[in-house]
Order: C-alpha cells, then structure tokens, then sequence
C-alpha cells in the first residue's frame, strides 16, 4: 500500500508491483506524483497547457495540486481552541459552583472528622475532572466521529484532524480548569449545632 503526503479521495493506493503481484487489471488514467517542492500556480498552468497541446482538447484533463492544509489553518485551529476554551471555561464555572453548593454538607463533614485541607482539595480537583473532562472528551468524540466518517472508501471529503488542538482542548483544559479549582477552594466554616434539651 502506498501512503501519499497528504490525504487524498481514494480508499487505498497500491504501486504498480503490488497490483501486477495481485493479478489486478489495471489501466493508466491519471498520474500521480509528489515533487520535491510545491506547484507553483503558473506553473500548474503551464502542465495544463501542455496536456491541451497533446491532446489537441483544451481542457481535457485537469491538474490538481493537493499542498495539505494551507499555513493560516494552525493558527485558526488555535483560534477555535481558544474560543472552546472561553466556552468550557463559563460552562465549568457554573458547573462546579453548583457541585460546590450542593456538596458543602460533604466538606463540612471531612472537615469535621479531620480530613485535611488537600483532601477537601483533591476532592474537588477530581469533582472538577469528571464535570470538566468527560464533556471534554464527548465532545471532541462527537466532533470526530462525523469528519471521519466522510472520508470513509467511496466519499469524496478529506480531512486531516488538528490532533494536537484536539489533544489540548481534550485533556489539558480540563487539566487546567480542575488545577484552577483545586487552588481555589476555600476554608470549610464547620457548622456546630447543639440540640435544644426541654
């Protein structure tokens, strides 16, 4: 199997021995070739212009230049990381404000059997991972599973995934909004309750 640079709409791509090997019947009609450096556009012009000359047609066969994601998609990806990020963020924030009010009783309690204050911290550094972490990962799987699924063998769609933005907007945001919860969380004010004798 041949692996070309960057993704291309075929479902698999052998070299010539391997079919021969195979017994495949094949016949030539498109070429493919990977130059050392990139097509210019004058200079994607000019094979056309070479190809209408054999021929005799113009514009009989195309020439396509795939040069894989263009140098302004990194810093967009980024862009989208930082904007999942403000997302996340407010969305966390309302979340964990709403886990801490219903779960004083608990920390009033560990505070209360002497649990220490990393304990009461740690507990809401993993209270943070799972509301932060696990919309993180669905919604990177949920993002994925459609993109992927049209460059499935027959679809005409190519798609090369950010996977390092992805990797930071799955695991190291949640990362860091649990760190920033875990810094944050403040004293346990110990309720002390005496029961009326009559």
């Amino acid at each position: 199997m041949v692996t070309p640079a960057h993704p291309l709409p075929y479902g698999i791509l052998i070299s010539r021995s391997t079919a021969d090997s195979l017994g495949l019947a094949y016949s030539d009609s498109i070429v493919m070739a990977t130059p050392r450096t990139p097509a210019t556009q004058s200079q994607v012009d000019a094979l056309n212009g070479r190809i209408s000359a054999i021929t005799g047609i113009p514009d009989s066969y195309a020439t396509y230049v795939e040069n894989g994601p263009s140098r302004g998609a990194s810093g967009l990806a980024w862009a989208l990381v930082a904007l999942s990020a403000l997302v996340a963020v407010a969305a966390a924030s309302i979340a964990i404000g709403l886990a801490r009010a219903d779960g004083r009783r608990d920390q009033v309690t560990l505070a209360a059997v002497g649990a220490s204050p990393s304990v009461r911290r740690g507990f809401g550094f993993w209270q943070a991972i799972m509301l932060a972490g696990v919309g993180a990962i669905l919604g990177a799987l949920t993002g994925l599973v459609p993109a992927i699924a049209l460059t499935l063998p027959g679809g005409s769609t190519q798609f090369s995934a950010p996977w390092l933005q992805i990797a930071v907007a799955a695991t190291m945001l949640p990362l860091a909004i649990a760190s920033v919860t875990w810094l944050t969380a403040g004293r346990v004010t110990i309720d002390t309750r005496r029961a009326a004798i009559e």
